[in-house]
């Protein structure tokens, strides 16, 4: 079997606390496909944070061996989310690291989460004056929607 290189992540999201992703892709651009998990999919409100991202030799055996070993922990047999704390996962793929890209990934994620902040503000602001047409504006709304705290 040929070893294929690639980069392993692991992805987090606010709206799934104690549930990370640990997936592999081999796009050059982690960002793009942990932005990906957003935008494909309806059922999530808010992107995914990347925790941690990290180039391997051969990503397709290294991220089975992370899905054995943490198989009990594992949500949906055939889904790549697991109930872990994120600083376990790390330490478990820490021995099959090449590189380090995480702070590329997060910047990317950064940005994301911060476009689908702005929109959410947009469309409360929209609904609030739709429902109070009375009201001068709905400019202070946005400081009822807070981003979610990083851990």
């Amino acid at each position: 079997m040929v070893a294929m290189p690639g980069i392993i992540y692991i992805a987090t999201n606010p709206a799934m606390p104690g549930l990370a992703k640990i997936g592999y892709t081999r796009q050059e651009d982690v960002g793009t496909r942990i932005a990906q998990l957003f935008h494909g999919s309806t059922g999530v409100p808010i992107p995914f944070d990347c925790a941690y991202a990290a180039t391997v030799k051969d990503s397709v055996t290294t991220e089975k061996e992370i899905h054995d070993l943490f198989a009990d922990r594992r949500l949906i047999r055939n889904r790549e989310f697991f109930w872990i704390e994120v600083r376990e996962a790390i330490e478990a793929l820490k021995p099959f690291e090449v590189k380090d890209v995480t702070p590329e990934a997060r910047e990317y994620c950064d940005k994301l989460l911060g476009e689908a902040q702005k929109a959410a503000r947009r469309a409360a602001r929209k609904r609030y004056e739709r429902e109070h047409p009375d009201q001068e504006s709905a400019k202070y709304l946005h400081k009822t929607i807070k981003r979610p705290s990083k851990t």
